[in-house]
């Protein structure tokens, strides 16, 4: 899921941000998979997933509508 530096260095700004965003979301889906396992999906809260991926609660509302 690391984004090598030296392939940073030869992409446009655009293409990191999408690169960037893309391994974000797919860091916070994985952090969601493992808190719904645990506490169930319907326990689970924004705030719990955004704990464990590391993140603030916004940055969650950044990248997705909502829970479902």
């Amino acid at each position: 899921m690391l984004i090598h530096l030296i392939e940073l260095d030869f992409m446009p700004a655009a293409t990191i941000r999408e690169k960037t965003s893309s391994v974000r979301r797919q860091h916070i889906l994985e952090a969601a998979i493992r808190v719904f396992a645990h506490r169930g999906f319907h326990r689970a809260t924004i705030r719990d997933v955004a704990i464990e991926a590391g993140v603030a609660d916004g940055t969650i509302y950044n990248v997705f509508e909502n829970k479902t």
